[in-house]
């Protein structure tokens, strides 16, 4: 799953909700239809982020990372497994 694929399905989302919502229907009333493989993919990526490890930035990883992010020795991340959380991250 891609980033442009879950902001194209937020900003789909959203916009039914706008175009009901003058007839008091919330967002939370709602329910809507999502293929199964995306919603799996993105329930596995949501679990992976929640379910990740959180470190402290160490000398090691902040000279493996600092060249494609601006990390800080000593700032807190998540360690995601790259599959979604079916391996080792």
């Amino acid at each position: 799953m891609r980033r442009e694929d879950v902001e194209a399905l937020r900003a789909r989302m959203l916009r039914d909700a706008n175009n009901v919502a003058g007839h008091g229907v919330k967002l939370a009333d709602m329910t809507f239809s999502v293929e199964g493989d995306t919603l799996d993919a993105l329930c596995r990526r949501w679990l992976a982020v929640e379910d990740a490890q959180i470190r402290e930035v160490e000398e090691e990883m902040h000279g493996l990372v600092i060249r494609a992010y601006p990390l800080q020795k000593g700032q807190r991340v998540r360690i995601v497994p790259v599959d979604g959380g079916k391996g080792e991250p």
